[in-house]
Formats: structure tokens, sequence, C-alpha cells
């Protein structure tokens, strides 16, 4: 399941603005810290199927970078609030998680732009399982409980929501700066 499939696309794009007040910060690792967060990115990205002609997308020609390396590293990125390219490149260095999942090889905004374009759903996915997998951890206790399965349907939906609503930030940030 590649992409995600038309019920799910709809239902994210049915309620842009229902939103709980304070759902999620804008950096999830305000939540779990940055070595959770990079654990539950990498959970988050092996839930989501990879076609194999993008496992092995930026290898070729001796690239150092594999498709879920830089899903990962997207989706890290857009979870923290980190909204462009070219700051995901320039920290890629610096901030330990995005540090780790380049595995000392940063990509270069090309190789991030061309990737996102290529694995959109892919990319919203992942972001997808990354905020729901945060909420769900932070709500242990109400998983059982019998008025849980409503919550958790809305809650579903909110993190497709924000999913879709980083991923359009990333692209909306990243037309602006190549725009100038």
């Amino acid at each position: 399941m590649g992409d995600l499939d038309p019920v799910k696309d709809a239902y994210m794009n049915a309620m842009p603005d229902a939103k709980p007040a304070g759902a999620w910060p804008q950096d999830l690792r305000e939540w779990m810290g940055s070595t959770p967060l990079v654990c539950l990115v990498l959970e988050a990205v092996e839930a989501v199927p990879m076609p194999p002609a993008l496992c092995a997308f930026g290898s070729e020609n001796g690239g150092r970078h594999t498709g879920k390396m830089l899903l990962s590293v997207l989706t890290y990125a857009y979870a923290c609030g980190i909204s462009t390219v070219r700051e995901i490149e320039e920290l890629s260095s610096d901030e330990p998680g995005l540090k780790y999942l380049c595995a000392g090889y940063c990509p270069d905004v090309d190789v991030l732009l061309k990737f996102r374009r290529t694995a959109l759903a892919l990319v919203k996915e992942s972001l997808y399982q990354a905020f729901w997998m945060a909420w769900v951890r932070r709500q242990p206790a109400c998983m059982g409980s019998p008025s849980s399965s409503a919550e958790l349907v809305v809650m579903q939906h909110h993190a497709l929501v924000e999913a879709g609503r980083r991923l359009q930030r990333a692209i909306f940030s990243d037309s602006m700066a190549l725009d100038v």
C-alpha cells in the first residue's frame, strides 16, 4: 500500500480545520525527546511499504542515500517542525537526530526535493504514522477504555490532518525559498 488509499486521503482532506487546540506540538521532541523520536520515526518508516524502485533511490551513481534513509530524514524533520530542505541539509550535520538518521552522509537539497516529489504519498503516510504513534504512546491509559474507540478514530483523523499540514507547509516553504 505505497500510496494512501483514496478513502484515507478523502477523509484527511474532508475537515482540514478540525484539530483540537494544542493537539500537536510544533516539535514532537517536546513530547518525547530526540532519541525516542528517532526510534519512533524508524518504526513509522518501517510501517510504510516502500516500492523496490524507491528502496535504492539515491544510491545510483555511487550515492550513499537509500529511500528509507531519505524517508526517515524527511519524516523526522517535518515532525520536528523543520520545514525547508535547506534547513534539513544545514542541520543534518549538527542536530543529533538528523545526524544519526543521515548516518554521516548528509543528503543535499536536490536529493531531498527529488525524493519528496517522487515519494510524496510515502512521506505523507510515514508522517501520519509518526504522529499517530506519538499520540498513542502518550495515551496508554485510555487505550483499553470502552469510550476510547471514538477518541481513537478522531485522533487518527487529526494525525492524518497534521501530517498533511506539515507536508503542505514544507512544500510551500521550499517553493518560497526557491522563488527568491
